[in-house]
């Protein structure tokens, strides 16, 4: 009796390990998309109080430099009182260019001057003069005439420029 046990006991086990597992009727096998992780991302930090800058106060000497009339976007083009270095650099070699007489690239120094200083007077007023050495005298007035525009409060920059729009007119 223990053989024949043992004989179905080994067929059952035998027949067990060759089935496969039976698949319900009309289950469908659900798959799971794998999705990119997705990236963190810090969060700012949003201050509690916000503080108000007090407006810088201007020094006395600086202050009858400045032009209440201008608006505010064309102040923050230009510094109070004088130019930028860059600015004055820039005009300082188209000087020195105009007086070994290279005309072309004293006017090219001085247009990217204006580039970086639209609303600087002195820079104009030089153009000006250039573009009348060069016999462009029809530039050179509007040219001046910009300057003037542009120099305000600084007097005698104002007279050069009127004198250089006479002779201008005059040839």
């Amino acid at each position: 009796m223990k053989i024949i046990f043992c004989i179905l006991v080994s067929v059952f086990l035998v027949s067990c390990a060759g089935q496969q597992p039976v698949k319900p009727v009309g289950v469908k096998k659900v798959v799971q998309k794998k999705y990119p992780p997705k990236k963190l991302t810090r969060l700012k930090k949003i201050p509690s109080v916000v503080v108000k800058k007090q407006p810088k106060k201007i020094k006395p000497s600086v202050a009858h430099q400045i032009s209440v009339s201008r608006p505010e976007t064309k102040k923050r083009h230009q510094k109070i009182g004088h130019s930028s270095m860059a600015v004055m650099a820039l005009i300082e070699t188209a000087r020195q260019e105009r007086k070994r007489g290279r005309l072309n690239s004293s006017a090219a120094t001085l247009e990217r001057a204006v580039r970086i200083s639209r609303y600087n007077a002195l820079v104009w007023y030089e153009l000006a003069l250039v573009r009348m050495k060069q016999g462009q005298s029809s530039l050179a007035l509007t040219l001046a005439r910009k300057s003037k525009s542009l120099a305000k409060s600084d007097t005698q920059l104002k007279q050069k420029i009127s004198r250089m729009i006479e002779k201008i007119k005059r040839t």
